[in-house]
């Protein structure tokens, strides 16, 4: 990840969403100029292109000269339910991976058959994970020494995802576009190599910044958001639309060219063509507003019946009858799933007919 240098435009438009009130009608106004300004493509049945056996219809929303699309309805309950429980309960404290808690990662997380352990303190502090090839952010690229496991859960997901719309790039409505073969052949390559799990807590945001440092820059990016929502903004190569219905700053002229849009829980974004180094930032995360959503409180009750082993509260969540706040033993769980927003970005570092030494010496490997 390079965090390229940004014009005053783009920080005062990532001010401007930063700070911005995100009512029910800005939300709306965002989700709606997404329906009208995106290509939507609906996917009747995603388990014939997917290995997911609960996979239902989805929706496919691209920006299609710019190479980016927002998947929609694609990870079946069961998967997310998995890995949301997985980046919670397992990866902050497995040793194939890093993080910005490496020195204390090992006791974030212990359950057995009567406890529970939740180190909420630790956790509020925790804002990174990479697997694969290990980012390295001093030094902004990836080294051939400093490689872990890749978690076999991620990468069969980020796969099957870029196998749907490799599908529908192929047989879809999607297929008589210009670049359609293009983005279809990048899709059947990709090879998951590094990812970063991006842990965002209250006011935590990201800044403008472009992913460029990967030896393959073709292949597709592919991002996963989990929990609670979050502001996502894109900077694109043209203009999308002249006049915005949502809130945003006249006198920026840049304006026409970024577009935001709301990623929820189970929202699956793939980068690819232009958008694949394009900037983009996370101005906001939206946990009050997540909170109201039924669909996302449900989600969150049955994974958390999934963590914890006290018999009373899986019955109750089994019957859909427990209050949120009902088990003392996973409570500090279910609070910082409430109020946290998860985001995995796969990504394949090298190209598929090449080796990590193609690209750099064996003294910076």
């Amino acid at each position: 990840m390079v965090y390229a240098d940004t014009s005053m435009d783009l920080r005062s438009c990532f001010k401007f969403y930063k700070t911005l009130k995100y009512s029910s009608d800005v939300q709306t106004s965002i989700d709606q100029f997404i329906c009208s300004s995106f290509h939507n493509s609906a996917v009747t049945s995603a388990k014939n292109v997917c290995a997911f056996q609960n996979a239902q219809a989805c929706e496919i929303f691209s920006l299609f000269e710019e190479g980016f699309f927002l998947v929609r309805h694609a990870l079946p309950e069961d998967v997310l339910q998995r890995l949301w429980l997985t980046a919670l309960t397992d990866w902050p404290s497995i040793t194939s991976k890093c993080s910005n808690l490496n020195a204390a990662a090992g006791s974030l997380v212990a359950h057995d058959s009567s406890e529970f352990v939740w180190d909420q303190t630790l956790m509020e502090k925790l804002r990174w994970i990479t697997f694969g090839y290990h980012y390295q952010w001093d030094d902004r690229c990836y080294r051939e020494s400093k490689r872990g496991v890749f978690p076999a859960l991620l990468a069969h997901v980020s796969t099957q995802v870029a196998n749907l719309l490799s599908e529908e790039l192929t047989h879809g409505s999607l297929a008589k576009l210009d670049l359609a073969a293009e983005y279809a052949e990048a899709c059947d390559r990709f090879v998951p190599e590094a990812s970063i799990v991006n842990y965002y807590r209250g006011k935590t945001t990201m800044g403008f910044h472009t992913d460029e440092v990967e030896f393959d820059k073709k292949a597709p990016l592919v991002s996963i958001s989990l929990g609670s929502a979050g502001i996502f903004l894109l900077e694109t190569d043209q203009p999308v639309i002249s006049s915005p219905p949502f809130p945003h700053i006249d006198h920026l002229p840049d304006m026409t060219r970024i577009v935001p849009l709301i990623l929820r829980h189970g929202d699956v974004t793939v980068m690819l063509g232009k958008s694949r180094l394009a900037r983009h930032a996370v101005p906001a995360v939206l946990v009050s507003e997540t909170l109201t959503d039924t669909v996302f409180v449900s989600a969150l009750k049955r994974t958390a019946r999934l963590a914890c082993t006290h018999r009373t509260h899986q019955e109750s969540v089994a019957q859909d009858l427990l209050e949120i706040d009902d088990c003392i033993l996973c409570r500090p769980l279910i609070d910082y799933m409430r109020t946290t927003r998860i985001n995995m970005n796969v990504r394949q570092v090298v190209p598929s007919s090449c080796q990590f030494s193609d690209f750099v010496s064996t003294a910076d490997t």
